[in-house]
């Protein structure tokens, strides 16, 4: 999951130049970074090497300590997402991994102060030492090899355009929406258009704080609250892309003995015995497919014409 804006409301980027440009009263157009990210280099990997560069250079190692400290105290995870990773933790199969272009220090700051350090994992390349960034691309990767390489189901979180490719690699992505004045304004744009090329087809999103405005519509982009069982169960249950076979039977039951009676009769056949399959599958979907998939909210026009909400088979 990304961490700036996704995890909290606040980028740890803008925050730290903030503070670190207090004394000298810049304005926010001036600061290092946005500066950087608005120039012909926009947010290539040169421009992310180049802003770890910013970051060496403007202070020693106990002062950028502190710095981290003031940005970190600054910093309050969003409830919903403190109630889900604490329940990562408690589980042995599943894993909390933050991939940001964000500061490690800060982040870790924050972790702690949620008891969550321990469980949660961080990557980012903020120092020179660590040899590499964190880029779109390198969020990507780190998906795919979990699923491909490592056969892992991967939820991914993201705010921004930097987040596309990562929740397009991932099995479920989910969109975190902050308030309008606040959320990347060039997300939507970005949205629309991966969303008509079919690079997001399992793609929903919550909005933090609750009350804040959704993206696009609820019919392309579903709501989803991280607190309710319908989204965490599905987050929190053991599966995997080498997961053995679950057998599902109805043998027993007098629902399925009806349609199972003239397939075995050698009397019926032909387009009979084919609509008596057909009976057999509808049933099976009827008993088995919402348990088995899952099932989510969606918004529909009630027959007495006003706005409700119904159920649909999960990203169905």
């Amino acid at each position: 999951m990304d961490a700036n804006r996704t995890l909290a409301a606040e980028n740890t980027g803008t925050l730290f130049w903030k503070i670190f440009s207090s004394s000298w009263r810049l304005r926010e157009e001036d600061y290092p970074l946005k500066k950087l990210f608005s120039s012909p280099l926009g947010y290539s990997y040169t421009a992310f090497r180049q802003a770890t560069l910013l970051y060496e250079g403007m202070a020693d190692d106990q002062d950028f300590d502190v710095l981290c400290q003031d940005v970190a105290s600054a910093i309050t995870i969003h409830p919903e997402f403190v109630s889900l990773l604490q329940l990562v933790a408690e589980q042995e199969h599943v894993g909390a991994v933050i991939v940001t272009c964000g500061l490690r220090p800060v982040w870790k700051n924050v972790l702690e102060r949620e008891d969550l350090s321990k469980t949660v994992t961080v990557i980012d390349g903020g120092c020179i030492a660590d040899g590499f960034v964190i880029t779109a691309a390198v969020k990507a990767a780190l998906v795919a090899r979990l699923r491909d390489t490592h056969q892992m189901y991967v939820w991914a979180f993201g705010d921004s355009p930097l987040d596309l490719e990562m929740l397009s690699k991932a099995d479920q992505a989910i969109v975190v929406v902050g308030e309008e004045q606040t959320r990347s304004k060039a997300m939507d744009v970005a949205l629309i258009n991966t969303i008509g090329n079919d690079g997001l087809r399992r793609v929903r999103q919550v909005v933090l704080p609750s009350n804040a405005s959704p993206r696009l519509d609820t019919i392309k982009l579903p709501l989803i609250q991280l607190t309710e069982h319908d989204f965490v169960d599905p987050v929190l249950c053991r599966r995997s892309r080498h997961a053995g076979t679950q057998i599902l039977h109805t043998t027993d039951r007098n629902a399925a003995k009806l349609p199972m009676t003239p397939m075995r009769d050698v009397k019926v056949a032909g387009h009979v015995l084919r609509e008596d399959h057909h009976c057999v599958g509808q049933y099976l979907a009827t008993e088995f497919l919402a348990d088995v998939v899952g099932i989510e909210e969606y918004p529909i026009t009630h027959v007495q014409d006003h706005h409700t909400r119904d159920y649909r088979l999960l990203q169905e």
